[in-house]
């Protein structure tokens, strides 16, 4: 049976004693406005803006670079990690896929956690870093897959949309798919090392003795796509190779055999080559 918001009164007067209408229509206001998405925060806090794509004019190249692992553990982040938390390193507007083998992963929940999976990516080693001081791996790198439902953080910090926000959900659902009898609290999950081909944006993290953590800190974070055991097996594509050999690949001869803009092929002191004199 309906109940009218008079006769909603006038029982609440019967409990608790006469009540004003205008108190009475506030307190409905305010119970009413309070939104659902601020009482359950989720995510993380340090540069969670970057890390979820969510950082305004973020600049991210879509176009995946081909690489591998030990490639990536190598690529310079180009000036240290900024103290402000909605900033993107230069380095960090690329996109890379790499093969490798999925050896570990873990959910990170739990009040410390962020809701991310945190995957371990090897190369063909299957070696990682690990352990509470570990300086990094060329051998390893760590793949995030995040929650798309978690882009505000732990303290509604991120007002932004990601940018990609179905690319999570589709690869979040593929990790799930894959191993439905997954650990669902904070364990670690042994994949065996199972072929895996994983796209993801690059993101610098602070050393803090990460399982997985590349020598250079770098990370696929956030995972785009995840596929298991790729058509292509665990190597990357290789370079197209040439129809015929180059001519003065080394530019020693100047710019014979190259079109290229002034002092662009050079021998000045000042832009020494990696060998001989241009």
């Amino acid at each position: 049976m309906a109940i009218t918001l008079e006769q909603l009164r006038q029982n609440m007067m019967l409990v608790g004693g006469l009540m004003r209408n205008t108190s009475f229509l506030v307190a409905v206001v305010l119970i009413s406005a309070t939104p659902t998405a601020a009482q359950q925060p989720c995510g993380g806090v340090e540069r969670w803006a970057v890390k979820m794509a969510a950082d305004t004019n973020s600049q991210i190249n879509p176009q995946p670079i081909s690489i591998s692992i030990h490639d990536l553990a190598e690529v310079q982040k180009g000036t240290s990690i900024p103290a402000d938390d909605s900033v993107r390193l230069p380095s960090e507007r690329n996109v890379y896929v790499v093969d490798g083998f999925l050896v570990t992963f873990k959910h990170e929940a739990g009040k410390k956690g962020d809701s991310d999976y945190h995957l371990v990516v090897t190369d063909e080693t299957l070696n990682f870093a690990k352990g509470p001081n570990n300086p990094g791996s060329t051998h390893s790198v760590i793949a995030e897959i995040v929650d798309p439902d978690c882009v505000m953080g732990q303290n509604n910090t991120v007002s932004t949309p990601t940018i990609f926000a179905n690319e999570m959900a589709t690869a979040k659902a593929a990790l799930e798919a894959q191993f439905p009898d997954r650990e669902t609290g904070s364990g670690w999950n042994e994949a065996k090392g199972i072929p895996v081909r994983v796209t993801g944006a690059g993101f610098f993290d602070r050393p803090h003795g990460q399982t997985g953590r590349a020598t250079n800190g770098i990370e696929l974070h956030p995972v785009l796509s995840i596929k298991f055991t790729p058509a292509a097996g665990a190597t990357p594509p290789g370079p197209v190779p040439l129809a015929a050999p180059l001519s003065n690949p080394g530019f020693e001869d100047g710019k014979d055999e190259w079109t290229a803009s002034d002092d662009v092929i050079t021998d000045d002191p000042r832009e020494p080559g990696r060998n001989g004199a241009f």
